[in-house]
């Protein structure tokens, strides 16, 4: 006899999900988003899309500096966002 079972799988992780727009309120295509962990130092980089969004999926919990850099903008920061495990942050 089988038995079969489901369990729930806990997400270990955190997404951020979000958009960069220009001061007028338009998409800034291909502006590069990066984050980095302030507690193990990891860095990842992702582009906006054309509509200006991009999400980092699977961040750890922590402590996380974020900065935006796209060709004729000023570069911008944030620091100190907090990233919780199994949330979407936006």
């Amino acid at each position: 006899m089988n038995f079969l079972t489901s369990a729930n799988a806990q997400v270990l992780y955190g997404t951020l999900t979000s958009s960069v727009l220009d001061p007028s309120g338009a998409a800034v295509t291909g502006a590069t988003v990066a984050v980095r962990n302030q507690g193990i130092g990891a860095s990842v980089e992702a582009r906006t899309d054309d509509t200006g969004a991009f999400t980092f999926g699977n961040l750890p919990p922590g402590t996380d500096d974020f900065k935006v850099v796209a060709n004729g903008f000023r570069t911008q920061s944030e620091t100190g966002v907090t990233i919780s495990v199994n949330t979407v942050r936006r």
